[in-house]
């Protein structure tokens, strides 16, 4: 079970550095925006995209805890998420949204799965 609430962590966690990548403004003001967008794909420009994916994020960082807190009691689920969400912040080195949009979109389905049958 601790295992499944890591690997679920580990999806929200590259959802968020997804959006941490994402070119999330409409115009490229700076060179970091400009580089941002063409290294993304074309969809993940679209300012809807960047909305939904901000509030994936925002889920994340409630979701996530609360289920650990639950799952691990106390400390363990809290710590247990900051520390997998700052492994993956680090770990991840794409400039390109789309491999932790990916892989984090297809693992907290799983992950979430794995848990409820345990």
């Amino acid at each position: 079970m601790v295992t499944y609430y890591y690997l679920f962590c580990l999806g929200w966690g590259l959802l968020q550095a997804a959006y941490d990548r994402a070119p999330v403004s409409s115009e490229p003001g700076t060179p970091e925006e400009l580089r941002k967008k063409m290294l993304s794909p074309l969809w993940m420009s679209n300012p809807t995209f960047g909305a939904t994916l901000g509030l994936l994020a925002i889920a994340a960082a409630i979701v996530a805890p609360v289920v650990g807190f639950v799952i691990l009691r106390w400390w363990h689920g809290i710590l247990g998420f900051l520390i997998v969400k700052f492994a993956v912040s680090a770990l991840v080195p794409t400039s390109n949204p789309f491999f932790p949009f990916a892989t984090g979109s297809l693992l907290v389905p799983v992950a979430a799965g794995l848990m409820l049958t345990t």
